[in-house]
């Protein structure tokens, strides 16, 4: 093959890893975009990151999303490491804080996301120059020595299935200034994207204020990771993508639509709506009621026991704030007590909101304020599948 170069926006990174995959000697790949540049060294044994890291996922925050440490123990470790010039995983190793297994397995992970991270450059030039005897392949760094122990073909392969998603993103978010607002956490953990630790790290940031490109920065995962997340979330309906500077609209990308019922069909199951927001609750009732759902007020939490026990109901939209341990007791006890499938309404305020959306046992999770063409839509799912024991879809503890 000798020496090969030319243009990603023809070629594409997936068609070249291709190419390469049929060379078994092996060599060094260059890809440039602007300032930024890397180099990977491709052999039958796997692939290295020889120069021109651009620290996509640092050790720390790759440590933490595994959950081997914690926000604060990584705060504290930072701080006690800085200036000392020691690498962050040596520190680590030598302090007897993880084990050497541990930190190796983060620096591979490391030098994929680095690889991977190649595979969202749709621009750029390439250099591959192959290998020759004696030819002195040393990099820079402590990643440059580990590695990565997948062959060319599996990247080839990989490289192929990511552009092929990336293709589909972009039809939802054609670019990064978009600004997603979360409606929904998504308690089904099965699809592509919606994995409950990826969801965990990156909803908190879909605030509706950040930018697509301003998550990517934020969170602890790849950008490619992000990307798949937030169209995995508007593609469900549990996100919507606007413009920048749009307070409600006009939306950029149009979220999938709920199937209307006619206007003032009767649905026979009664539904209970406990919030002590009036303002909020009468609104919800109003606008169910004039849809055909046959809506229960209820105005506290101290007369919903006895409400529940006396009338039959098809389901509950209950209105807490699951961030106070108060809110998620309450969460926890009328899914346990109620026999019925439980709506959650709850504002987003953080991380341990999210994950006790997972622990709460509802069948649904919307975040204030709430969508009101999702709530129906989630509502007639409920009662249409009948009236399944609370707490068990999509619960997770």
């Amino acid at each position: 093959m000798g020496r090969i170069s030319g243009d990603l926006g023809v070629l594409g990174i997936a068609n070249l890893f291709q190419a390469l995959s049929a060379n078994a000697r092996g060599g060094l790949l260059t890809v440039s975009r602007g300032d930024e540049r890397k180099t990977v060294g491709c052999g039958p044994e796997g692939l290295r990151l020889l120069r021109g890291i651009r620290r996509v996922s640092p050790l720390g925050e790759i440590l933490l999303r595994t959950r081997k440490i914690n926000r604060e123990q990584l705060k504290s470790f930072l701080a006690d490491n800085k200036g000392s010039g020691v690498p962050f995983g040596e520190y680590l190793t030598k302090r007897g804080l993880l084990s050497q297994e541990t930190i190796d397995q983060a620096l591979r992970e490391q030098v994929a996301d680095e690889i991977y991270d190649l595979f969202t450059w749709t621009e750029g030039t390439f250099e591959f120059k192959e290998a020759e005897g004696g030819e002195d392949e040393r990099g820079e760094g402590i990643l440059s020595t580990v590695l990565l122990d997948q062959s060319v073909m599996f990247i080839a392969l990989e490289a192929a299935r990511r552009m092929d998603e990336l293709a589909r993103i972009r039809d939802v978010i054609p670019e990064e200034r978009l600004v997603p607002v979360a409606l929904e956490v998504p308690m089904a953990g099965s699809e592509p994207g919606l994995d409950r630790d990826t969801i965990s790290e990156i909803l908190p940031y879909v605030d509706g204020r950040r930018s697509v490109a301003q998550i990517i920065e934020a969170s602890l995962y790849s950008r490619f990771t992000v990307l798949l997340a937030l169209y995995a979330l508007a593609q469900r309906g549990s996100a919507k993508i606007r413009d920048v500077g749009a307070a409600d609209g006009p939306e950029t990308v149009l979220m999938r639509r709920p199937a209307r019922a006619a206007f003032g069909r009767r649905r026979e199951a009664p539904l209970v709506l406990m919030s002590d927001q009036a303002r909020e609750r009468i609104a919800l009732a109003l606008y169910l009621g004039h849809l055909g759902f046959h809506v229960i007020e209820c105005p506290t939490k101290e007369n919903l026991p006895n409400l529940l026990s006396h009338t039959s109901v098809g389901a509950v939209i209950l209105d807490t704030e699951i961030g106070t341990d108060p809110g998620f007791e309450l969460c926890r006890s009328v899914v346990e007590k109620a026999g019925v499938p439980v709506m959650l309404l709850t504002p987003l305020d953080g991380m341990r909101s999210v994950d006790r959306a997972y622990q709460s046992g509802a069948v649904h999770v919307l975040l204030k304020p709430v969508h009101s063409e999702l709530a129906v839509e989630r509502l007639d799912a409920m009662l249409t599948r009948g009236a399944p024991a609370a707490g068990r879809t999509g619960a997770r503890d």
